[in-house]
This record gives structure tokens, sequence and C-alpha cells, in this order.
């Protein structure tokens, strides 16, 4: 969150080295639990690899070792298919083929790991994207409307993340059909699913995409209101250092807060 992402990585890499030398180390005791744990930040630090623009095929090997260790199907199967991310995130590619790739993930995640999980969320999320990219608006809107479920509930940020995301394209794609009331509907859950994991970065954001909502439908009294707690939310406190996250969001903010001003 502070930006210095090769610290990030560097960091990641001595997580996974210190849980090694622990499972070597204890390799007689016997604890599944420890190998589980081992095997998700693999898997993890591997996605965060190929979100950043780097792919590394030995986490995904040592994975699926793991998962061969402990009689995990299901595991083996989604260490193919980070696998295959990673691979092809690596090469390029036309823009036809990116969308039936990212199709095929769809599709694998699902079968693998069920309609929940959140690659199987990030995937549905990458295909609208992809979709979109490709002229096919009115498609990815579709999908993305049927992979989001506003009521589910969250246990971490990275799922609160996914599912807010998918519900502010939705209200970006809802404002441009000229459905208000849809994009407030999306507004309103990505703020009840921001509120369900209390981040303050996650909370404002949503805030300032409800006060968007609230100016468009010419609500400007509201609007402002909601833009200065978004703003507010995101006050630095004296001697510590701002975010990146909260800065993007406060700079979105406060160009809204001056368009408002023109009208």
């Amino acid at each position: 969150v502070s930006g210095d992402f090769a610290k990030e990585q560097v960091e990641r890499a001595r997580c996974c080295d210190i849980l090694a030398d622990q499972l070597k180390s204890r390799d007689t005791d016997g604890a599944t639990w420890r190998q589980e744990a081992f095997f998700k930040k693999l898997i993890r630090s591997s996605l965060a690899d190929i979100t950043m623009g780097g792919f590394d095929e030995t986490k995904t090997a040592e994975a699926h070792d793991i998962a061969e260790r402990l009689g995990k199907v299901e595991e083996k199967e989604l260490c193919g298919i980070v696998d295959a991310l990673g691979t092809w995130t690596s090469e390029s590619h036309t823009e036809g083929e990116d969308v039936s790739f990212v199709s095929d993930c769809v599709a694998s995640c699902e079968g693998v790991l069920g309609s929940k999980h959140i690659l199987t969320s990030q995937a549905s999320l990458m295909y609208a994207i992809v979709l979109e990219k490709n002229g096919q608006a009115d498609t990815a809107f579709d999908f993305l409307k049927k992979s989001v479920d506003p009521a589910t509930s969250f246990s971490t940020l990275d799922e609160a993340g996914v599912q807010i995301e998918t519900l502010e394209r939705l209200v970006t794609a809802s404002m441009q059909a000229k459905d208000l009331e849809g994009a407030k509907e999306y507004a309103s859950s990505a703020l009840k699913s921001a509120e369900s994991v209390n981040n303050n970065g996650m909370i404002a954001s949503c805030v300032h995409t409800l006060a968007k909502v609230s100016i468009a439908q010419g609500d400007f009294v509201v609007g402002e209101g909601l833009l200065r707690t978004s703003m507010g939310r995101l006050q630095v406190p004296k001697g510590t250092c701002p975010l990146v996250w909260d800065l993007a969001v406060l700079q979105d903010a406060t160009k809204t807060y001056g368009d408002l001003m023109d009208k």
C-alpha cells in the first residue's frame, strides 16, 4: 500500500522461505496445517507476482508437490490454473485469444473451486474487463450482473475488494446507460461490502461512488455531503504517511467536488 512493490516482492519471498524452513525443520511432527498454510502462501504469492508483471513457476511447482503429498486433488488443479495464467500473461496474444483464454479460466475455476471462491470472482472480473476492451460492453455488463452476489458477506479484504471492483464497474455501466436507480443500488451494495470488512479506504471509495450517483441524479446537497464524508475519512493523521490507495481516492473525490462546484 505504500507503493514500494519491489520491496514487497522481496519481503513476500522471505516469508515463503521462512515457511519452507519451518517445514524442513518440523517435517516429523505431522502438522498438515503447516503444509496447507505454505501451499496457500505460495499460491497467493504467485498471483501477486502475476499481478505485478512477473511469474516464478518454481512456486507453483512447489505448491503442486505439497498438494500431491497431501492428496489434495482440487489444490493440484488450482496449481495448474495459476501456472497457465502466469505463463499466458508473460506472452503476447490477439484480442480474440485473450477472450477465449479468460473464458476458459472462469470455467476451470468454477469447476475446480466453485462459484464463490475468490479466484473464480477474480477470473470473472478479468473476463468482463477483456470483453469491455474488445467492444463488448453490453455482454460484459450482463456477465458481471450474473457473477456478483450483493448479499455475500466477506472474511477477507481480498474478497471484498473483488466484489467492490465488480460492483463499481456495474455502477459505471449503469450510469452510462442512464439507469441511475440501478447505479445507486450497486453503489449501496458496494458500500455495504466495504463496511463488512471495516476498511477505511474502501469505505471512502464507495462513499465517493455513491456521491457521483447522487450528483448525476441532481441531488447536489446529498452529493456534496457524501463527498465531504469521503474526503474526511482520508485525512492523514499527523506524523503518519499517506497510503497510495487513499491518495488515489482523495484525488478522485477532490476532482468530483471541483466539478460539482462548477455546476
